[in-house]
């Protein structure tokens, strides 16, 4: 984790995010950027919804039903019952997660490297 004083609860569900395959993690980490959380980063979730469908290109232009998804849709409801200081730190960690995952292709793992400055969203959220 890049945060050091995140609650118990921040750090269980990032636990449960851990857990996750790495499809896995970015339909979550973009369901809750985009239904559960007011972000405004759209350059940050463009990036996700390219990298998911290029990993996943069973679902290349379709509209996902993510209810369909119960163990996604279980850790992302988790996410409403945080204050707002700990939705970000989970944004944050979220974000962290996907940064340092390895997507097992030199290309993708570089553009998330070269692309999801998780350090200037850091500094960016605490000022």
């Amino acid at each position: 984790m890049i945060l050091s004083t995140n609650s118990k609860k921040v750090v269980k569900f990032i636990d449960d995010f851990d857990n996750l395959d790495n499809v896995e993690k970015l339909r979550v980490c973009i369901h809750i950027l985009e239904n559960k959380f007011k972000f405004d980063k759209t350059d940050i979730i463009d990036l996700l919804k390219k990298i998911l469908n290029e990993l996943d290109s069973s679902e290349k232009g379709k509209i996902v039903n993510f209810a369909k998804h119960k163990k996604l849709n279980i850790i992302a409801s988790n996410y409403i019952v945080f204050n707002q200081k700990d939705k970000l730190r989970v944004i944050i960690e979220m974000l962290w997660n996907i940064s340092q995952s390895d997507f097992e292709d030199s290309r993708i793992n570089q553009e998330i490297s070269d692309s999801l400055l998780i350090i200037d969203l850091v500094y960016e959220a605490i000022n």
